[in-house]
């Protein structure tokens, strides 16, 4: 077997996202400077989404293929990483994987929770957006509702046309839980994220809790699939992709 899936975390606050740029910081360009220093060889990785400037994963995973087999232990790679890679990137686990495994094409399900801090403590500065506007928590609970099921998301989505065939995604679970007194928690689920979604569904969120617009208007806007109806994204630092689901066949304990 030679190829390998990977349980990545990072701290996106210096990073220009996940993917791969020229002249910018990536996460997966410093992880495959990495590799490269361990093992000698060039290596390309795919994660399982790409994240944007300034978002965060504690889930992430991301698959390689190698020309050769490893020289050390599997599960002692992360542990070799952590002397090469950047304080804010580690790689948690490594396990190898049947060869039809595809981090993102593979993935059933994906997480994501979104920080909203009203207190602006200094000691969450870096996690979470810590906001000025006054927000109503219990109609801020009563929006998540709207976005559960089968949808069209065109409204809450950057346009991508070159790679959306349609902006529908199935949200099999999204909700507001309050972690500490002034700390609230989005909770979001589905298969397929669209560009930008969960960053635009909280501000319309966060926007019609302050009282800039009703539930009904937001129901509108989700139903109209038109973008002029969004509110702005979101600030990127609340935002952590938190777990990334396979199938059982596939054997990874994540």
């Amino acid at each position: 077997m030679n190829r390998l899936a990977l349980l990545v975390e990072y701290d996106g606050t210096k990073y220009s996202g996940w993917q791969r740029q020229q002249k910018v910081r990536s996460v997966q360009g410093v992880i495959e400077a990495a590799l490269h220093q361990l093992l000698g060889t060039e290596i390309s990785i795919m994660g399982s989404g790409r994240t944007d400037s300034g978002v965060h994963a504690v889930g992430q995973v991301a698959h390689c293929t190698l020309q050769e087999p490893l020289p050390l232990p599997v599960e002692r790679l992360g542990f070799a990483l952590s002397g090469i890679l950047p304080h804010d990137v580690r790689v948690k686990a490594a396990q190898y994987v049947r060869d039809d495994f595809h981090a993102r094409h593979s993935a059933i399900d994906r997480m994501y929770k979104y920080r909203l801090d009203l207190s602006r403590t200094v000691f969450r500065r870096y996690f979470t957006w810590q906001t000025h506007y006054r927000v109503n928590t219990d109609i801020l609970q009563a929006t998540a509702s709207l976005f559960i099921g089968n949808q069209d998301f065109t409204t809450f989505s950057k346009r991508n046309d070159a790679v959306y065939e349609h902006y529908r995604s199935i949200v099999s679970h999204c909700e507001w839980v309050q972690e500490e007194p002034d700390l609230w928690v989005l909770n979001i689920r589905a298969k397929r994220f669209l560009w930008g979604m969960v960053r635009l569904l909280t501000m319309a969120m966060v926007d019609t809790a302050r009282g800039k617009q009703s539930i009904d208007d937001l129901s509108f806007a989700l139903q109209a699939r038109n973008r002029d109806y969004a509110s702005p994204l979101a600030p990127a630092v609340g935002l952590t992709l938190h777990h990334v689901a396979y199938p059982e066949e596939f054997g990874l304990p994540w």
